[in-house]
């Protein structure tokens, strides 16, 4: 969280918006251009790592060379103090995933039309040589009018250029990760194609394609498992159009379209009416395989291999077995694939949503309460394990859920809570008060509703008004609070300088004695009578308590 109202004197922080891995992302207001802005601000504490720091300035650098209607433009880079910042424009509305979310699958027609979008922004991309790598749903923005932009170019890459990571380590989103990237392999412009073809497959069936209990396990069900059917969840859909996401997706980048100029005009055709009878696509290449380590093992987590291997050289295995070898080893593994899944399912090492009590969670932001609710409860969740917690959310609306708290796709037993988080809006961003009278905070704090318990320490100012804030303590500015929560602030308030006149001064040096009055917040003159230097006498009289009332007092010291 960012500490201050506005970045580079410029841009007035209105309210968060979002957060990723390495970043929040604020709503802000362009006090020079007139316009509301996304800012996205790299968090301190990741400044630091000069890969993170490289990342963030490659997005810029890379989204910064592309004008296209379907991309976010960029207005600004820059640095303000320690924050490094992304300054671009605001789309307001809900990510595609989220629209998904909501409506399930998208009829083909309306489908075929968002992929025509986003396909035309990648081929602005690698027109440019840029590869975006992490394309998803999450990353597609839909305004309300229904203009559809790509964002967050965080790990994009120029073809030509050095990976980030050692042994170049996978990077992207493992519900839409391409094969050869899951195997650690150099990439190409045809992950991305892999990656559309996922983000139609959501788009035509309303989930994606693999899923599984952790990021390796998705990855290698992306390398080896058949892309399933779509038809079955979309009955507008038809084998031209299934086929266009089949070819997307080929597990063999060879197999796939070669450029996102080819796939887009595959889209286009996919609906002509002489292609309604296409047969089923059927791909020579059924999974890839994930290349071992020296010493002949490997594991669901060992997706980064120290010797790569050009895409040319992808190693495939097609599905040609001998049926009496297939039935024997089928036999002979039966018993102990029953026994041994038996137990992963059973003790939720293997989850199956349904079985034994478990139920995976699926996603709910952005839904009304009761629609999440429902939602929730349609895919097996009992009624009476969901609890509905309010919560302050810069997010999503009030009445929309945020989060639950087993994160969506991940699986809960029956008899174990599922709390729904929904919004009951905003948060407070706590401002810097000093300098500001105590009466006017308190009322605007009750003025915008902000429960927050007030204690007040009186410190003597000469030079300030009574009133005033001189500091705080306990909440900091740029912090976000729950309004409605209880909350805490203690203020150091300016109030008159108070002291009783000490016998003390009497015979002391009168330069000195001024300086310790001065530093007490007292005004002092002085008066000479006798030609010393010593205070002979003060007034008020010694023992009198003196307050300090601006300039209308003073102490006078004689000498």
């Amino acid at each position: 969280m960012i500490m201050q109202d506005k970045i580079a004197n410029r841009y007035a922080i209105k309210r968060l918006i979002g957060q990723g891995g390495m970043a929040d992302v604020y709503l802000a207001y362009d006090e020079i251009m007139g316009r509301e802005v996304a800012i996205k601000v790299l968090r301190t504490k990741l400044a630091s790592d000069p890969q993170t720091l490289v990342r963030f300035i490659r997005e810029a650098s890379a989204a910064r060379k592309l004008s296209h209607p379907n991309v976010v433009e960029i207005y600004d880079v820059g640095e303000s103090g320690d924050l490094h910042y992304i300054v671009m424009e605001y789309i307001n509305g809900m990510t595609l995933k989220e629209l998904i979310s909501r409506t399930g699958p998208v009829p083909a027609v309306q489908a075929v039309e968002i992929m025509k979008k986003l396909t035309s922004a990648v081929i602005e991309a690698h027109s440019r040589n840029i590869i975006h790598r992490d394309i998803k749903p999450q990353n597609v923005l839909v305004s309300k009018s229904g203009d559809l932009k790509i964002a967050d170019f965080g790990i994009a890459l120029a073809a030509d250029s050095v990976t980030l990571t050692r042994n170049n380590a996978v990077m992207g989103s493992s519900h839409y990760l391409a094969p050869e990237s899951a195997a650690g392999l150099i990439p190409d412009f045809r992950v991305d194609i892999y990656s559309l073809g996922i983000v139609f497959f959501e788009l035509l069936t309303g989930s994606v394609p693999f899923t599984g209990p952790n990021p390796a396990a998705i990855a290698l069900k992306h390398m080896q498992d058949p892309l399933p059917a779509i038809h079955p969840y979309n009955k507008t859909v038809s084998q031209a159009v299934e086929n266009v996401v089949i070819k997307a997706a080929a597990k063999n980048p060879a197999e796939r379209y070669q450029s996102a100029k080819e796939l887009m005009d595959a889209i286009e055709h996919c609906l002509d009416p002489d292609k309604q009878d296409e047969p089923v696509l059927e791909l020579e290449t059924k999974a890839l395989q994930l290349p071992t380590r020296k010493d002949g093992y490997i594991t669901e987590l060992d997706l980064t291999p120290t010797n790569q291997k050009p895409l040319s050289h992808v190693e495939v295995v097609h599905h040609r077995f001998s049926w009496r070898m297939a039935i024997l080893a089928g036999c002979i593994a039966l018993l102990a694939c029953t026994l041994a899944g038996y137990l992963l399912i059973s003790t939720g090492i293997t989850p199956i949503d349904g079985w034994f009590g478990w139920h995976q969670v699926p996603a709910t932001e952005g839904l009304s309460a009761q629609e999440a609710i429902d939602k929730l409860k349609h895919s097996g969740i009992p009624d009476d394990m969901i609890q509905v917690e309010q919560v302050a959310n810069d997010q999503y609306d009030p009445g929309l859920a945020t989060s639950t708290s087993v994160p969506a796709g991940s699986f809960i037993q029956e008899g174990n809570p599922l709390i729904l988080k929904v919004s009951k809006g905003p948060t407070f961003l706590v401002g810097d008060y000093s300098g500001q009278y105590l009466e006017d905070v308190e009322q605007m704090f009750e003025e915008q509703g902000i429960n927050m318990n007030i204690h007040v320490v009186e410190q003597g100012n000469a030079t300030v008004n009574p009133g005033v804030i001189l500091s705080q303590r306990g909440l900091e500015p740029g912090q976000r609070i729950d309004p409605a929560g209880e909350q805490t602030i203690e203020f150091i308030v300016s109030t008159y300088p108070t002291m009783v006149i000490d016998e003390s001064y009497i015979g002391m040096d009168v330069e000195k004695a001024k300086e310790d009055l001065n530093n007490k917040g007292m005004a002092v003159m002085t008066r000479e009578i006798y030609g010393s230097d010593q205070v002979i006498d003060i007034d008020p009289p010694v023992g009198t308590l003196y307050t300090q009332e601006g300039s209308d007092s003073v102490i006078t010291l004689y000498h």
